[in-house]
């Protein structure tokens, strides 16, 4: 090798080699240069494609509102047999009673002791559309003090159309002593049939 560089141009080993390095340095300079801007390169394209993502993930969330086809305005039809499916349901939110009768019967005319009751009431349907069937109804004897003493659960076997009141009168069997003990009395709707 020397032999080569004496003939280069008289330079000495010493002055080729420094020169040699600071090649060396020049080009690993110019490498890491190259490898940071690559690395910037690459994190603003990985950025970009993050956002490029986000840009394609946004447009195609509005594409997919814009394509979502409008809900269908319903039709009349549609819009009464959704609420009469509500009603029918929920019979007890539109079967209300009112104006409720309880007295006592007699065994015979002469007679002092009590082999009944006679209950009378009116039952009113709140409903917009559906006429309800076979009201299932209870009626409950309770004492001063709070205590059931009867209970009978019964059936209006009417029709009652949206709208409409109708009058329900029973009879039902207790005793002389049940129908003594009773200071209060109660009824309550329990269901109808939709129909």
């Amino acid at each position: 090798m020397t032999v080569v560089m004496a003939s280069c141009g008289g330079q000495s080993t010493k002055e080729k080699e420094i020169e040699l390095r600071e090649r060396e340095l020049a080009l690993k300079e110019k490498e890491l240069e190259l490898q940071a801007s690559n690395n910037s390169n690459a994190d603003n394209l990985s950025s970009n494609n993050n956002q490029n993502k986000n840009n394609d993930t946004s447009s195609s969330n509005q594409r997919r509102s814009y394509t979502q086809p409008k809900p269908k305005q319903k039709s009349q039809e549609e819009l009464k047999q959704e609420l009469a499916l509500k009603e029918c349901e929920t019979p007890t939110n539109y079967l209300n009673y009112s104006n409720s009768n309880l007295e006592g019967m007699y065994k015979n005319a002469l007679s002092m002791k009590f082999v009944g009751f006679k209950l009378k009431f009116n039952i009113t349907n709140s409903a917009s559309i559906l006429t309800f069937k076979n009201i299932r109804c209870r009626v409950n004897l309770t004492s001063n003090s709070g205590s059931l003493i009867l209970s009978k659960v019964f059936t209006v076997n009417e029709f009652i159309r949206a709208g409409k009141t109708i009058t329900y009168k029973g009879e039902f069997s207790c005793t002389n002593q049940q129908f003594k003990d009773t200071d209060k009395y109660s009824v309550q709707i329990l269901g109808a049939e939709c129909h």
